[in-house]
């Protein structure tokens, strides 16, 4: 099967824990590029691990989004979440064209992000349930991928729902995989996931009548992100641990990430 798997658990949007490791303090960016609903962008200060728990607000910080280098706009900082900022909902955004995020402050080194395109989205076309064990109370998931020309990465989370009502409401995402392309399965990949039933009492869920299978294509920038934080945690984690897992970065003299990715979402009744 043309499908390479990671065992990388974590949440599809996570920030660095960036009281960690800094001795001097940087500008912090995390930000997501999505073409449906533009650009949004966390904004903050690293903190030495000698000053965890202070302030890391950065009060007046600009953040500008570029276009093949030109300037395209400002973003505008959200009034009830300091530090997020977002693109107009009036910006039009083109897979042929190259964006980067680049924020200046006072008392800090500016910073730009590379140039990133919009994710073109692998076609996620059938999702079902394969299998119900009624021993192991385990259920089983499959979903069909086209096969593509490249090397592709996505995350999956499953929703449950009850008469429409999401059960889980934003569930973590079951890992980040790469996809890649095989001549031995022409057309499409497939992809199992398993759920163990019987942890439904830790969510508090009783039964549920319908699924939905929402599908994340990820640029690889972003699947680099994800997978060298996993290793991050492990390590920082581990007072045994000599070595520290570096976070994958993509800003220039700075930390943090900026990424594209898109999504999908199939109802199973």
């Amino acid at each position: 099967m043309g499908l390479l798997l990671g065992s990388f658990s974590c949440e599809l949007v996570k920030e660095v824990d960036a009281e960690f490791n800094y001795s001097t303090k940087r500008i912090f960016l995390n930000g997501l590029l999505k073409k449906e609903t533009g650009v949004g962008v966390f904004v903050r200060s690293t903190v030495a691990p000698d000053s965890i728990g202070t302030f890391d607000y950065i009060d007046d910080a600009v953040v500008s989004l570029f276009k093949n280098g030109v300037l395209m706009e400002n973003l505008v900082e959200c009034d009830s979440l300091p530090g997020y900022f977002t693109s107009s909902k009036s910006s039009d955004f083109e897979y042929n064209n190259a964006y980067s995020v680049g924020v200046e402050a006072e008392g800090f080194e500016s910073v730009i992000s590379e140039d990133i395109y919009l994710v073109q989205p692998l076609s996620l076309y059938k999702s079902y349930v394969s299998l119900v064990d009624s021993i192991e109370r385990e259920l089983y998931i499959t979903s069909y991928i086209e096969n593509s020309s490249g090397n592709d990465f996505f995350s999956i989370k499953i929703h449950r729902y009850i008469d429409d009502e999401d059960q889980l409401s934003n569930p973590n995402a079951l890992g980040v995989f790469s996809a890649y392309s095989d001549e031995l399965y022409k057309d499409t990949i497939s992809f199992t996931t398993k759920i163990n039933l019987v942890q439904d009492s830790l969510y508090k869920l009783v039964s549920f009548d319908s699924i939905i299978v929402e599908f994340y294509t990820l640029s690889e920038s972003y699947y680099k992100y994800i997978t060298s934080l996993s290793y991050y945690d492990e390590s920082h984690l581990d007072p045994f641990n000599e070595y520290i897992n570096p976070v994958y970065s993509n800003i220039e003299n700075g930390v943090g990430i900026f990424a594209g990715y898109t999504s999908k979402s199939i109802k199973i009744k």
